[in-house]
């Protein structure tokens, strides 16, 4: 599956799915880590609240031969 199948049949509808339970989405997401290397997710979700409860979800997808 190509990436763009990946965005359209499982990135899409996760990323739509948090949304409607009101988290705040980005996609992509972006976390600073305690090193200070940036690291990147296929989605970010966060409450909104402040708090620093955030869900980061990484797809990937295979083919069985």
């Amino acid at each position: 599956m190509q990436e763009t199948g990946l965005g359209l049949f499982l990135i899409a509808p996760t990323r739509e799915f948090l949304q409607g339970r009101e988290f705040e989405v980005e996609s992509p997401g972006f976390l600073k880590g305690k090193s200070g290397a940036s690291h990147m997710f296929d989605i970010r979700a966060s409450r909104g609240d402040g708090s620093r409860n955030i869900i980061v979800i990484d797809l990937a997808a295979t083919t069985v031969a």
